[in-house]
């Protein structure tokens, strides 16, 4: 892996001046300031003496690359994001080919052979999203702040940027409305709280028989990965013979499947189906006019509290594709009165959906425009000194088909 340095100066976008800046505000940062000095402090306690290994590199760009390599340790720690496709691009846009095979016949008595080439569609990836955060302290809690606390902060930054790239692919999976789905329909899971065997099998077999190559992931809630660990089957079928499973959430079996525990889909309320009631279907993509009432076609998930009443008793619901006036677009922010496209929802849970199956090289796409970066920041008038984490950044689904959704009818 390439250090942070050795990686902007290969980049022919930023190169050598983009570097050069770099180090320079690192090096004019009160949280860099700090974070040399314990970081010496830090060597001294911990080896006795600060002779370490001989470089030739500065201390901020030290500091830099430690700073780095900290927050990308809250990367690879947390929401493991290897279900997707992964894909890098410097363009503003990826165009993603999705293939099918043609078919080999028999020569036909004129001596000719049916059409049989592979026909490609394709998914168009727009690269406008950007995520990240600032990890800032005021000057006297950077004063008195010591190594762990810095590095704990600086691995919470990658944790949180990779949370929220994982919660983007999980978005997507719930966007899928059921009929494009594998199987054309959700799993049937009778029972929420004790998923059988023949469950998850079916689960398995629902992305196999899509045709779209078989199911190599399995992402569940917490509870249902406790839930499937209390199989004998499952257990038995397990590759892993250390505390991986327990400690990591990451079950490897040898079907050929991973199961994974996403927490993205394990809140309670993040795994319901609402069940609005009266009139008309909550459909992704409706255009709003008035308030909208009915239940999801779709898997919404929680992102922001609503209330409000509608068909005379139902009051508050937590929905994900929250919309305002004009398309039902994901994870839009609720503005306005009901003349403006207020979604009202039951808060009763009526169906849930915490385990999904996907072929990962068909189903989701991950696409970079831009790896994550670090930028130092300091605002002495607002008693702000730290740094930004940002990654650029799109998730998108490429084939639906290629997942299976189970749906668990019952309490």
């Amino acid at each position: 892996m390439k250090t942070l340095k050795e990686a902007i100066l290969a980049d022919p976008e930023k190169g050598q001046t983009f570097w050069d800046t770099l180090e320079k505000r690192a090096s004019e940062s009160r949280y860099f300031q700090k974070f040399m000095q314990e970081k010496a402090r830090h060597l001294t306690e911990t080896e006795g003496t600060l002779q370490g290994d001989v470089t030739t590199e500065t201390d901020v760009t030290n500091a830099l690359g430690v700073v780095y390599n900290q927050i990308i340790m809250g990367l690879e720690s947390h929401h493991p994001l290897d279900f997707a496709r992964i894909f890098k691009t410097d363009k503003s846009q990826l165009v993603v080919p999705i293939g099918t095979y043609g078919e080999a016949v028999e020569r036909a008595a004129g001596g000719t052979f049916s059409a049989g080439e592979k026909t490609t569609a394709y998914v168009t990836v727009d690269l406008d999203k950007e995520y990240g955060l600032d990890t800032s302290w005021t000057k006297a809690h950077l004063d008195d702040a010591v190594w762990d606390v810095l590095a704990e902060q600086n691995e919470n930054a990658g944790y949180a940027v990779q949370h929220k790239l994982c919660e983007r692919l999980v978005r997507e999976i719930q966007n899928v409305q059921a009929a494009a789905l594998a199987g054309g329909a959700y799993v049937t899971i009778a029972n929420q709280s004790a998923i059988t065997w023949a469950e998850f099998l079916s689960m398995l077999s629902t992305v196999d028989v899509a045709e779209t190559g078989p199911a190599d992931y399995v992402l569940v809630s917490p509870s249902k990965y406790w839930q499937l660990l209390a199989l004998d089957e499952f257990v038995n079928s397990l590759y892993a013979g250390t505390d991986e499973v327990m400690r990591t959430g990451v079950a490897k079996t040898m079907m050929g499947v991973t199961v994974i525990r996403v927490s993205e889909i394990g809140i309670a309320a993040n795994q319901v189906k609402y069940d609005g009631g009266s009139t008309a279907d909550l459909i992704i993509g409706e255009t709003l006019t008035g308030s909208v009432q009915g239940s999801s076609t779709s898997i919404l998930m929680a992102d922001s509290m609503i209330s409000g009443t509608f068909g005379g008793t139902n009051k508050v619901g937590i929905v994900t594709a929250v919309p305002s006036a004009g398309a039902f677009e994901n994870n839009q922010l609720l503005t306005g009165d009901t003349s403006s496209g207020t979604v009202l929802v039951n808060t009763t849970p009526g169906e849930w959906c915490d385990i999904v199956a996907l072929n990962s090289k068909k189903a989701l796409s991950l696409v970079y425009r831009r790896n994550i970066e670090i930028e130092p920041f300091q605002y002495p008038d607002e008693n702000r000194y730290g740094f930004t984490t940002s990654v650029r950044a799109k998730a998108d689904t490429l084939v639906p088909s290629a997942i299976a959704v189970g749906l668990c009818t019952a309490a």
